[in-house]
């Protein structure tokens, strides 16, 4: 698979497991930053910053794969928009099919016995 995906350390893990929450709570805006460094992560969060620290740079990695994956869920569902339109044809039934097949069964056992 060639997506760039990012890789994350196991320090970043870590920081993201232990610190998620509090993250997202200052990404959204749920929670206000209340010193210097809350201030430049929600720059980073917001496109206005580079991630120069341990958590921003985490952070910024999943924001990137979050980002990835919700385009990968929108291309996803365009896809199988253009399945239902063809779904939306009327299917055959069993019956259908079996009735069709009986025929190329019936050439592929003549062709068989008129070789032996």
């Amino acid at each position: 698979m060639s997506e760039s995906r990012p890789g994350f350390t196991p320090q970043e893990k870590v920081l993201l497991y232990r610190y998620y929450e509090f993250y997202r709570a200052l990404e959204t805006g749920k929670r206000k930053p209340g010193t210097a460094a809350q201030k430049h992560f929600v720059a980073v969060c917001q496109g206005r910053a580079k991630a120069e620290t341990l958590h921003e740079k985490a952070y910024a990695k999943y924001m990137q794969l979050r980002v990835t994956r919700q385009q990968q869920s929108q291309e996803g569902a365009a896809t199988q928009e253009n399945f239902l339109d063809y779904a939306e044809a009327p299917s055959s039934t069993r019956d259908d099919s079996s009735k069709l097949r009986r025929p190329n069964f019936a050439a592929k056992h003549r062709q068989h016995r008129q070789a032996a």
